[in-house]
C-alpha cells in the first residue's frame, strides 16, 4: 500500500468535509470537538477529543470537526480500493493481497499516540524522498505505523508509578513540562518519584529525559531535519542552545552529524 497523499495540520480550524479519497485521519493534540457519519449515512456520533484517535474513513465519509491553538493532527490519503464500509462497526482495510475488518475508530493510549507521533515523521520523511528507495522505505514506515495502530500489546500500560512517571515523559513531546509538573500529573511528589525511577531503571529522570530528548534529535538529523527545525521541535528556545546541548551529548555538533550524513549519502 502506497500513500496518495500526506499532510501534518498545525493551525486552529473548524470544517465540515466530505471526502472524496479512502482517509486515515490520526488526531493527537488539540481537538475541540468532532463528528463523523459514514459513506452510508451512519453516524459515529462525537468523538472525545480529549483522547488521541486514529479513524479510518472510507471514501465519501463526512468528517465535521473544531480544532483549537496547539493542533496536531495528520491525514494520510490512502489508495482508491484499499478502505471499504461493512457496517457501522467496520471497515475493510486491504494492503496487497490481504485484507483485515476493523473497526473505524481506534482510541489510543499515550503510549501508541508517541509511537504514532514518532512514525509520522519517519512516514512523512520518507513519503518526500527523492530516488529509487522512496516507495520501499515508504511501505516501511506505512506498515509501521498501521502495526502502532492495530497493535494493541504494544502498550505495557502503567504497570506503576514509575513506568507512569517515564511513560508522562516521552508523551511531552515538545519537552514544554518540568519534571515537578509531570509529577503531580502521576500523583506522587518529585522527590519519591525520582527514587522511585532510580530504583526501577537504574537512572535518574532528569538524565533519562535528556537521553531521551538527544536520541530523538539524532534522529531527525539522520533524516534529513535541518538542526533549525529539530531545535523547534524539541522545545529549545534558541537553535544555539540545541546545539550546545547536543554537544554536550554526543561531543559533536548538529552540523557536523549533517555533513557526515551528506558525505556519505553523495560518497559512492
Amino acid at each position: 500500500m502506497i500513500l496518495q497523499h500526506l499532510e501534518h495540520f498545525y493551525h486552529p480550524q473548524s470544517y465540515t468535509q466530505t471526502n472524496s479519497r479512502n482517509w486515515l485521519l490520526i488526531h493527537l493534540n488539540g481537538l475541540v470537538q468532532a463528528k463523523v457519519t459514514m459513506p452510508s449515512g451512519k453516524d459515529l456520533g462525537l468523538i472525545d477529543g480529549k483522547k488521541p484517535f486514529a479513524l479510518f474513513l472510507p471514501a465519501k465519509g463526512t468528517f465535521s470537526f473544531s480544532y483549537k491553538e496547539n493542533r496536531d493532527n495528520w491525514v494520510l490519503m490512502l489508495p482508491k480500493d484499499s478502505l471499504e464500509e461493512k457496517s457501522q462497526e467496520e471497515v475493510c482495510l486491504k494492503m496487497e493481497n490481504n485484507y483485515a475488518n476493523i473497526p473505524p475508530l481506534h482510541y489510543l493510549t499515550n503510549y501508541q499516540a508517541e509511537l504514532c507521533r514518532l512514525s509520522l515523521k519517519k512516514t512523512h520523511l520518507a513519503f518526500h524522498r527523492p530516488g529509487d528507495s522512496r516507495n520501499f522505505l515508504l511501505s516501511l514506515s506505512l506498515n509501521a505505523l498501521l502495526d502502532i495502530i492495530l497493535n494493541p500489546d504494544l502498550d505495557p500500560g502503567p504497570t506503576d508509578p514509575a513506568e507512569s512517571f517515564r511513560q508522562n515523559i516521552v508523551s511531552d513531546r515538545n519537552f514544554t513540562k518540568t519534571l515537578a509538573s509531570i509529577s503531580d500529573e502521576v500523583g506522587y511528589s518529585s522527590d519519591h518519584l525520582r527514587r522511585l525511577f532510580e530504583e526501577r531503571f537504574a537512572i535518574s529522570p532528569k538524565k533519562f529525559r535528556e537521553q531521551y530528548r538527544m536520541g530523538i534529535a539524532l534522529n531527525f538529523l539522520n533524516n534529513g531535519m535541518t538542526a533549525k527545525d529539530v531545535s523547534e521541535e524539541l522545545g529549545y528556545n534558541y537553535p544555539g542552545h540545541f546545539s550546545n546541548a547536543f554537544k554536550k551529548f554526543y561531543g559533536d555538533t548538529p552540523s557536523s552529524i549533517l555533513q557526515k550524513n551528506y558525505l556519505e549519502e553523495n560518497s559512492s
